[in-house]
């Protein structure tokens, strides 16, 4: 069998403009990491090819969730002070259009503390004793609008909410889009095998194929990073040592990071300045350079014709 041997040279050159941020000073690390390559393994034997797509789909609808906490010296309080507390926000939360809301219960729990038992010749008693209760919801609000947060946000702090526990994103089109990145990947892999085989003057239609294919979806709540940028003055031991040394807080900064369009052998949906759904489809496809394809053997079956002559079928 005639050997095919493959030696590739990549070489890539990326220019980038020379503008950097903050987030230099964090060494975080991303949610995702993703690397396009494209390799021969065993080099006279496989030849693997990857193609990777990406497509940045706008969010047509969000679902922000707030955690909600009421206390009570007993189920009936607590209960009543929740709910007249979740009456007046859905009024409010009324006044802006499209917007809807759902309750999701989370727990209602007993509350304690400690109550001092003293006594003359032994030690003091701690014996926790009940004193009410703590009722935990969610309140689920879906907006089309992405600048609506902002009014949902200050409707909920007029009532003391602040704690947004996080916004989920979601779109129609996912599906179609999925397709759509589908198709286009396999098109940009049957016009890699034709390059190959220009390059190579040969051609991979006997061979032994593999092929394996992934999505990969990324929303907005799972890219968010974190860093703290800043530069603090050193002290010797001695300084130290002998001294008490207090520090500030560092404020913490988090911010958005998709994943490049460098990347990826194509990128459906332009650049979009807000936050996105970010769908990555990868197809691979390995081949056998010297594996080919199994050919059956010519199956025959016998037929006995009603006039009796015994006739060959292939099949």
């Amino acid at each position: 069998m005639k050997k095919i041997y493959l030696l590739l040279l990549l070489s890539s050159t990326f220019v980038q403009a020379q503008v950097a941020g903050n987030a230099l000073y964090s060494n975080g690390s991303s949610n995702y990491t993703y690397t396009n390559y494209s390799s021969i393994s065993k080099i006279d034997k496989i030849l693997n090819l990857t193609v990777s797509g990406k497509a940045n789909v706008k969010a047509d609808a969000f679902i922000a969730i707030f955690a909600l906490k009421q206390t009570g010296k007993n189920i009936e309080e607590t209960v009543t002070l929740m709910d007249n507390k979740l009456k007046s926000i859905t009024q409010n939360l009324s006044q802006i259009p499209k917007v809807e809301t759902q309750i999701d219960m989370i727990s209602l729990v007993p509350l304690y503390e400690y109550e001092i038992e003293k006594k003359v010749f032994k030690k003091n008693d701690y014996n926790e004793v009940p004193i009410g209760f703590e009722l935990c919801k969610n309140i689920h609000i879906k907006y089309c609008n992405a600048n609506d947060i902002d009014h949902i946000v200050r409707k909920l702090a007029e009532e003391d909410i602040y704690d947004l526990v996080k916004v989920n994103y979601f779109s129609s089109k996912i599906d179609s889009i999925k397709r759509e990145l589908q198709s286009k990947a396999e098109q940009v892999l049957l016009d890699k095998i034709k390059h190959h085989e220009t390059v190579l003057n040969t051609t991979f239609n006997n061979q032994q194929k593999f092929i394996k294919s992934n999505y990969i979806d990324t929303y907005p709540s799972n890219s968010y990073h974190a860093y703290s940028a800043f530069s603090s003055p050193s002290l010797t031991t001695k300084q130290s040592s002998n001294n008490n040394v207090n520090q500030q807080t560092k404020s913490i900064t988090r911010y958005y990071n998709s994943f490049s369009d460098a990347n990826f052998d194509f990128v459906i949906g332009q650049a979009l300045s807000e936050p996105s759904i970010q769908i990555i489809y990868e197809i691979t496809m390995a081949i056998d350079l010297e594996l080919k394809k199994n050919k059956l053997d010519p199956q025959e079956i016998k037929v006995l014709t009603p006039n009796g002559d015994l006739k060959t079928i292939q099949l």
